[in-house]
């Protein structure tokens, strides 16, 4: 499991643990947030408290099983498009047009609040082989050369897709990624750490508790549960091994000993 702070490039660092570990063991995890300031983190182990640190936990045991699972709940709208120009998490052109241009004109009168209003809504990166969608949030936008910064990177060639929120399918994918980690290991899990991303609460507001309960519905009474709201989510996706960095997610990973 991975805990790191703000100022850390997510991609990059998985890009990294992916090429050493080659899906032999689960990684999961958050990057650490501040609410919406966006201004500093800190992440602790024992005496070395700071920011711009990771930390890293891992479990081992013959008996141990850890399961995963990740969903967004989010729609998508309008036609799917390439990223034809982009530089690590800077998107800077779509079908080779400018990228802020063309989301303005998608978020039309709640383009005034950027980048707040961005938060309502991602882009999905589209898997083609497996149909998976990776969420993208958009961090903040760059008037001067018409780019959007994302919370993770995006590759020339990657098809993208507008979402919005939808507010039913966001509490209920809390449950499908709490059924998806729960379904690999056939027994009510001890254990489950939560990742959530701080726009889902912020977009749920008073219904945020409601996305708790679809959670603990589908894991079990005897199953422990803990976490914490996240600028990204760390996870793998159903038919790949390798952790990916996802947005607007609630990732879980689940723990029992059998």
């Amino acid at each position: 499991m991975l805990f790191s702070t703000t100022g850390i490039n997510a991609g990059q660092l998985l890009n990294g643990i992916n090429e050493v570990i080659k899906g032999r063991i689960p990684v999961a995890g958050g990057i650490a947030g501040d609410d919406t300031r966006f201004e500093k983190t800190l992440v602790g182990l024992n005496d070395s408290i700071q920011s711009d640190q990771l930390v890293a936990i891992g479990f081992y045991g013959e008996s141990l099983n850890v399961a995963h699972g990740s969903r967004g709940g989010w729609d998508t709208f309008g036609p799917e498009r390439k990223a034809t120009k982009c530089d690590g998490n800077i998107l800077y052109e779509i079908d080779g047009k400018p990228v802020l241009d063309l989301y303005k004109n998608y978020l039309g009168e709640k383009a005034n609040n950027l980048p707040a209003s961005a938060l309502h809504f991602p882009f999905a990166i589209i898997d083609k082989q497996t149909g998976e969608h990776v969420v993208r949030g958009v961090q903040n936008i760059n008037e001067k050369d018409n780019s959007l910064i994302l919370f993770g990177d995006v590759f020339e060639g990657d098809t993208m897709q507008l979402m919005r929120a939808n507010f039913d399918r966001i509490i209920t994918a809390a449950g499908e990624s709490a059924k998806e980690a729960f379904r690999p290991n056939k027994s009510e899990p001890e254990l489950a750490i939560l990742v959530s991303c701080v726009a889902r609460r912020l977009v749920l507001d008073q219904l945020t508790e409601e996305e708790l309960d679809e959670a603990k519905n589908a894991l079990g009474d005897k199953t422990a549960i803990c976490g914490f709201y996240s600028y990204s989510e760390l996870s793998p996706i159903v038919g790949d091994d390798a952790c990916h960095v996802h947005n607007q997610t609630m990732t879980i990973t689940t723990m029992v000993e059998v």
